[in-house]
């Protein structure tokens, strides 16, 4: 039995789970887990597909896959991002510069936002993600 799932489900809800993904979290996920997990992919499904390819911009690295002329393409990017935590609720409070800042790495599928930080994944989560993904995708279209 595989216990990827079982240690990415401690992590969620465990007594380890992470706070925040850390820069160095963050800058894997955009510089080795999601290139590799795309580029296998694209390797997969080229044999499938009319058009799948993987593209890289600053900061972030997406994937494409068009079945056909004729169906519209789904994208699927993972985009590094910095947030600065809200201080005015208390404002007297002061935070340190490195602690008023949470670190993301974010999807968009078809140019909308998830409510995802894929930071801490790993390439297998995130193939099996873009394929739910597609997949529901698909399902959507279709209806």
């Amino acid at each position: 039995m595989s216990t990827d799932w079982m240690s990415h489900l401690r992590r969620l809800f465990g007594r380890d789970k992470p706070i925040a993904a850390s820069p160095e979290s963050v800058a894997h996920c955009i510089e080795t887990a999601a290139p590799n997990a795309f580029q296998a992919l694209r390797d997969e499904l080229d044999a499938f597909v009319e058009r799948v390819e993987v593209y890289r911009d600053d900061g972030e690295i997406g994937i494409l896959i068009q079945p056909d002329a004729d169906a519209d393409p789904f994208t699927y990017i993972v985009s590094a991002r910095t947030l600065r935590v809200p201080n005015f609720a208390f404002p007297e409070i002061n935070v340190a510069e490195d602690e008023a800042r949470r670190f993301r790495a974010e999807v968009h599928v078809n140019g909308n936002r998830e409510r995802k930080n894929v930071a801490d994944w790993s390439e297998e989560a995130l193939i099996r993600d873009v394929l739910t993904t597609y997949e529901e995708h698909v399902a959507w279209d279709a209806a």
